[in-house]
């Protein structure tokens, strides 16, 4: 899926070295006065066409009624009458998960606009006959023409959470549409605009925990019903967890009414003892539940995969199992599967673990007022083996100061070696990084509380569920299925940011309002089963005699990263050699292929 639109002059341009059109469904272009705008996709997609204008669709929309093809249509087709009375891009008023690009062809602007999280990502850049943009992020950095070059800047930010985050990319000038935001192209240059953040989502009243679970059960339902409209052979993607299973329980209500075949569910299974129990954790699952349970083969991962994965579309994983993701979606193709729907974001919306770091910090510092005691606190439970107590006690430190690296907030979703962090990049470096970072929260509107509770919140959303979420998607995408993500959908973001807080983070009780809600369907062992850690042997990998030694072992070495340094994680691999090798066959793909 990709877009152009050209510049104000009178030079002619030639569109098939933007769209290589034998290989899409659908082009659209207008030209008037010199302005040229265009659009290709490589399936049908929803649209609605007037006056030399053309809005274009992606993701789950809820347009106000039952999301059918027909109600979807209108809604585009009132939203281009809208944009023709004022001239403006109109504010979405409906829910959902989706992005829109709306191109002038009359006036050559082109807007582009993520409510709230929209499938996968959209990459824009100026190139040099005009704006260019598209889903795939080496598509984008190619039309640039001009030559490449890394944003060094964006290094800490990547290897001090896994992966480059908010609109900047790793390359200079291209950038990443964040949720919310609202790109105009004139003609002449880009404008950004945050259009929604997460404030306009919040409600004078707060529900308790009953209101809560209604609007939960209200806002899930609505939720699939849309989806099964428009995408009626879809398997959940069941881990067996709460997430999951919460959401195959109501698809399966759903599926009731398109199928009279038992429901589907599917997970993707690497065979090494490590992650065993996930299989059975998943299967056991879909037992319970009556699912037809699809599990898809992953064969260990090699370097040639990660290196096919990372060069067809030159993104940034953020974790290993984002190369599964391509399997399942192989072998979900094969049985004529057309979607998936997932889990992911429950995690940031429900979870409660760095708020009950936050608390614990917080009860710490008011226990031991002075900074002296509070050291010799830790340094005595560290010794007795508490050593639980003596992290909230460490934490107690600095918990007032939100820019510290290590304050909770700024540890949603982190997977590094900080020691190997501070000695490459420097302390100024990674306190640029968490600045930047806390930054977009604030871009975000990141809802506020004396404790900034809502912050891990929305950093835990924002992090990783809109990265994870936007990647697989794309995987999804690229082998012809879509990706449902019901936790990432403004209906659940809007229910989870109206909890009250000692609703919504009870201590010590991880994701308790959801839990509660899975419990109207299922008995209390079912769901209160601990959860399994979802572990993989990546540092087995990593070690000798593992299937991604050698290639670790030909890692480059930079500027910022020594040959000492590479043989000291050789000899113990970690997060940051896990993200090292990642980071080498990424600028593989994107610095050495034409």
């Amino acid at each position: 899926m990709i877009g152009f639109c050209k510049k104000r002059s009178r030079e002619t341009v030639n569109l098939q070295e933007y769209f290589h059109c034998e290989k899409k469904s659908f082009f659209w272009s207008a030209n008037e006065s010199g302005n040229q705008t265009a659009f290709a996709s490589c399936k049908p997609i929803f649209s609605s066409e007037w006056g030399q204008s053309l809005v274009v669709m992606k993701g789950l929309c809820h347009p106000g009624e039952l999301a059918t093809s027909n109600s979807i249509q209108h809604f585009l087709s009132d939203f281009l009458h809208r944009y023709h009375e004022s001239n403006e891009f109109p504010v979405p008023r409906h829910d959902g998960s989706y992005t829109i690009y709306l191109l002038d062809g009359k006036n050559g602007k082109t807007f582009l606009y993520r409510h709230f999280v929209g499938g996968s990502f959209t990459y824009y850049t100026l190139a040099d006959a005009g704006f260019f943009w598209s889903d795939n992020f080496l598509e984008t950095v190619r039309a640039r023409r001009s030559e490449k070059q890394l944003r060094e800047d964006m290094l800490p930010v990547l290897f001090w959470g896994r992966y480059p985050t908010g609109n900047q990319t790793l390359i200079q000038n291209v950038f990443r549409l964040s949720p919310g935001e609202l790109i105009t192209f004139d003609g002449a240059a880009i404008h950004i605009k945050q259009l929604i953040t997460l404030k306009d989502f919040e409600e004078t009243h707060k529900t308790d925990e009953e209101e809560s679970i209604e609007r939960i059960e209200t806002s899930t339902l609505e939720i699939l019903h849309d989806w099964g409209q428009l995408y009626p052979r879809t398997a959940n993607l069941l881990s067996g967890g709460v997430d999951s299973t919460y959401l195959q329980i109501h698809w399966n209500d759903e599926w009731s009414v398109l199928s009279d075949q038992n429901p589907l569910s599917a997970c993707v299974w690497l065979e090494h003892p490590l992650v065993k129990g996930d299989l059975d954790y998943a299967v056991s699952a879909a037992k319970w539940l009556q699912t037809e349970h699809v599990t898809v083969q992953q064969p260990e991962l090699s370097p040639e995969q990660m290196a096919d994965v990372i060069g067809r579309n030159g993104e940034f994983p953020n974790h290993v199992q984002s190369f599964y993701f391509d399997s399942l979606a192989k072998g979900l193709k094969e049985l004529h599967i057309e979607a998936g729907i997932i889990g992911e974001g429950a995690d940031g919306l429900f979870g409660n673990g760095l708020q009950d770091e936050i608390r614990e910090a917080e009860k710490w510092k008011k226990r031991l007022p002075s900074q002296i005691l509070r050291n010799i606190a830790s340094f005595c439970a560290e010794k007795l083996g508490h050593e639980y107590a003596a992290k909230n006690i460490r934490t107690a430190q600095f918990i007032d100061q939100l820019k510290n690296p290590y304050h909770p907030v700024n540890q949603a979703a982190v997977f590094t070696d900080y020691p190997t962090v501070f000695a490459c990049f420097g302390e100024s470096a990674v306190q640029k990084a968490v600045n930047y970072k806390l930054g977009l929260l604030q871009t975000l509107g990141a809802p506020d509380d004396s404790q900034h509770l809502q912050w891990s919140l929305a950093a835990g959303y924002y992090w990783e569920a809109v990265h994870s979420a936007s990647y697989w998607s794309k995987l999804f995408l690229e082998n012809g299925l879509e990706m449902c993500t019901p936790y990432l959908d403004s209906r659940l973001i809007r229910a989870a940011l109206n909890i009250k807080l000692e609703t919504h983070f009870p201590p010590r009780q991880p994701k308790r309002i959801l839990k509660q809600t899975l419990l109207r369907h299922v008995p209390p062992k079912f769901a209160n089963r601990p959860k399994l850690g979802f572990g993989q042997p990546i540092f087995e990998w990593l070690s000798p005699g593992g299937v991604l030694r050698e290639r670790a072992e030909s890692i480059r070495t930079t500027g910022w990263f020594n040959e000492s340094t590479k043989q000291t994680l050789l000899k113990k691999p970690n997060w940051f050699l896990w993200t090292m090798l990642c980071y080498d066959i990424w600028y593989d793909a994107v610095f050495k292929n034409p």
